[in-house]
């Protein structure tokens, strides 16, 4: 479905001098450096792949996603989208194709949201019996019984969202590219569209691109991961086998009374890591692999009373955290 070959994406910017004098240099003969967005990467996805594309700001997320929709021209490589160059056949590719950027906003502001859904109807030529049936669905899995007929502009920004993802999906598009479409919405909110992608992607094999730094969102929703940093791949593979691989780490929490020493201070040298401590509790990290826990209880016992425990897998968003802090190497 999608076919990314060596594909890179570079901007030239002013390299700019500090100073009033370098600001009329920079005017009269400015000078140009290369900043490479997209890194030659690769990758290809299948029909009906759920596929969280994630890393920092500025790692190149939102470049590639403009890439494979069109919007943007690689520098070099390739992309073919079913069959379609994007940004060379954008017509025909955007037929196939929804897109959500953000807090950008397909909906009609002045106008109630059914009138900006009759319109994707018309756009997209889709037949009667298919819209109707589309809106049904996507009106119980989201909600949105009491928006239809509202102004968008009366509409909060969850409601919004809810109104975009069900317009993105209307015209039942083939791969649906999501740049950060939970930002700034609340719990609720957030698991009715990780119910209705997994749902939609269930029933009609919809390829999905995910790009959000929501990693709750990944966690719901894809079953594969793609990591960019600073524009190149550095893990394409299962959710599954990145936390298996990067995850070996365990979390343990204690509650704890009568301690006699600040331990990160005092325990610098053991197989395990003291992450955080204070009167009333420790949070310590470790390998199961080097100590177990009956060891690590065994040593605090020297330096305090364990009142209760619990341990943890590390989650996806700490093992992220490490790699992005180098704690962790892809």
């Amino acid at each position: 479905m999608i076919e990314v070959k060596n594909l890179t994406k570079e901007y030239k910017v002013i390299e700019k001098e500090s100073g009033l004098v370098g600001y009329f240099k920079n005017l009269v003969h400015p000078k140009y450096k290369i900043f490479t967005a997209v890194n030659s990467i690769n990758f290809n996805v299948q029909e009906g792949e759920l596929v969280g594309y994630i890393g920092e700001n500025g790692a190149g997320k939102s470049t590639t996603i403009k890439m494979l929709t069109g919007l943007l021209t690689p520098t070099s490589g390739k992309v073919i989208i079913d069959g379609l160059v994007p940004y060379e056949n954008r017509i025909e590719n955007n037929k196939k194709i929804g897109a959500v950027f953000g807090q950008k906003t397909q909906l009609w502001w002045d106008l109630p949201v059914i009138e900006s859904f009759r319109l994707i109807k018309k756009l997209y030529e889709i037949p009667e019996g298919e819209y109707r049936q589309n809106l049904k669905t996507f009106t119980e899995i989201l909600d949105l019984e009491d928006l239809l007929e509202k102004q968008v502009k009366n509409l909060s920004l969850g409601q919004k969202m809810r109104c975009e993802i069900a317009l993105t999906f209307l015209h039942n598009p083939k791969i649906v590219y999501l740049d950060e479409p939970t930002i700034g919405l609340d719990v609720l909110v957030k698991e009715k569209i990780r119910k209705f992608i997994r749902d939609i992607n269930k029933e009609k094999k919809t390829t999905v691109i995910l790009t959000t730094h929501d990693l709750k969102d990944i966690e719901d929703v894809c079953n594969r991961i793609i990591l960019l940093d600073k524009g190149n791949i550095i893990y394409d593979g299962s959710k599954e086998k990145f936390k298996e691989q990067y995850g070996k780490e365990m979390i343990a929490n204690f509650k704890i009374s009568h301690k006699t020493v600040e331990l990160i201070a005092n325990l610098p040298n053991l197989q395990f890591e003291v992450l955080e401590e204070d009167d009333k509790s420790l949070k310590i990290g470790f390998s199961h692999e080097k100590i177990n826990i009956m060891q690590i209880m065994q040593e605090l016992t020297k330096y305090c009373v364990i009142n209760d425990m619990n341990t943890k897998q590390l989650e996806l968003e700490d093992i992220l955290k490490q790699i992005y802090k180098g704690e962790k190497v892809c």
